[in-house]
């Protein structure tokens, strides 16, 4: 995260996140694990002035993206009852995140729409991820702030629901993990529906998935505890664990499931869907670097 502020112009950026173990369980409580991915971030500037209120994106889905920054940020002048105050002045944003394919676009657009409410003195700089967390519930109903969490950290991070316990890891080895996008537009919403019907027409079910969930969590962060050459196998065993969470859910559709494969074919050893499922990025771990070029963009992404 950069920031640059004075008595009149303010600048901040958020970065994207991948979960590496815990999607939906972490929704009930259970931990997962998140990581920054810092080469893709939005970056929101501000120059106050004495025009009214402009806003400047340039991007290819402005339209979009400004319907969904006016809701968050006049959701955040409620929450403060600044509704009706008169602000004026210029937003510019660059973004180089996604929507909706698992990365956090939403979070951190609400991350940097916090820190300018911070700024402006309407809020504790102590309140940056309760209120953010309540600013993301706009796009995705009650979430469990792993993402806003993930917005935040510069490293991997150890969640557990509404932020009540994290904190970082230090691994001590490098894995090589990458992000692919997989083609398909993730459907959130749907995703989670999905998991909450199985649980209620399978709740036994439902509860071993959420077990076996949280046993790849402590998997994978043990493994980054290890060695090298012992925590390998371990990582590999966490990752798989965990996307056979996704499977049992009824989340890796047909192309999805053509994109993992891909990934294997390409030499990958372990291969998930991060975020909800059903489509957007897919994380991979591999032991040696992966081919150059492939007709496929591999985003590297550092523990």
């Amino acid at each position: 995260m950069s920031q640059a502020i004075n008595n009149t112009f303010f600048q901040t950026s958020a970065h994207a996140k991948c979960i590496l173990a815990g999607e939906h369980s972490v929704l009930y409580g259970n931990p997962a694990l998140v990581l920054p991915v810092m080469n893709k971030s939005i970056t929101l500037s501000y120059q106050e002035a004495e025009n009214e209120i402009e806003v400047i994106s340039n991007l290819p889905y402005e339209e979009v993206f400004l319907t969904l920054f006016w809701g968050a940020l006049q959701k955040g002048l409620q929450n403060l009852h600044k509704e009706s105050y008169p602000m004026h002045g210029k937003f510019s944003f660059h973004n180089n995140i996604e929507m909706g394919v698992g990365l956090g676009f939403s979070a951190a657009l609400c991350v940097v729409i916090t820190r300018w409410l911070i700024w402006k003195h309407w809020l504790n700089k102590a309140k940056l991820f309760p209120f953010a967390h309540q600013l993301e519930d706009k796009f995705h109903g009650k979430s469990s702030g792993v993402d806003i969490a993930g917005a935040i950290s510069n490293h991997l991070l150890h969640f557990e629901k509404l932020g009540n316990k994290r904190y970082e890891i230090t691994a001590k080895w490098k894995p090589k993990l990458y992000l692919s996008y997989s083609g398909e537009t993730k459907m959130t919403d749907v995703a989670i529906n999905k998991v909450n019907t199985f649980r209620k027409a399978h709740p036994n079910l439902a509860k071993h998935i959420n077990d076996e969930m949280q046993e790849s969590v402590f998997m994978i962060e043990e493994a980054l505890q290890k060695n090298q050459k012992e925590g390998l196998p371990m990582l590999v065993s966490g990752i798989e664990q965990a996307k056979h969470c996704f499977e049992e859910w009824g989340l890796i559709l047909p192309e999805l499931q053509h994109h993992i494969d891909y990934l294997y074919n390409l030499g990958a050893i372990a291969v998930k869907p991060t975020g909800a499922g059903l489509g957007g990025y897919v994380i991979s771990l591999w032991e040696e670097e992966p081919p150059e070029n492939i007709s496929l963009e591999l985003i590297k992404i550092n523990v």
